[in-house]
């Protein structure tokens, strides 16, 4: 609960890329599995720093160095429901962490994040 309370966008970061750990730390959480609410198929992975460092362009929007957690939601009426629950929930362990957070939609490419 202190995370939810805690949380705010953050749009400028700090010069100096995560730590080994952190970003191991970040891996980690995408890989465990969390149910939503509507049982759907999603999945997250980490990209930009220490990742796919092209891969994300925020045109402005962000600076600094940061990475990005981009996700998939399947077809099911309610997928984007699990989605945002689920991310949400990512989130607030992020934040728990001691790591600023900002959710960012539909300023960049699919194309640059997508793998061919």
């Amino acid at each position: 609960m202190d995370a939810i309370d805690k949380r705010k966008s953050v749009r400028t970061y700090a010069k100096q890329p995560l730590s080994a750990e952190q970003l191991e730390g970040i891996r980690a959480l995408l890989d465990q599995e969390y149910p939503g609410p509507m049982g759907t198929r999603r999945s997250f992975e980490w990209v930009g720093q220490g990742g796919n460092g092209d891969a994300i362009n925020t045109l402005g929007f962000i600076t600094g160095e940061f990475g990005a957690i981009v996700g998939w939601a399947g077809e099911e009426p309610d997928a984007l429901v699990d989605y945002g629950y689920v991310l949400e929930g990512i989130v607030l362990q992020l934040v728990d962490r001691g790591l600023g957070t900002c959710w960012v939609g539909g300023t960049f490419s699919r194309k640059g994040v997508i793998k061919p």
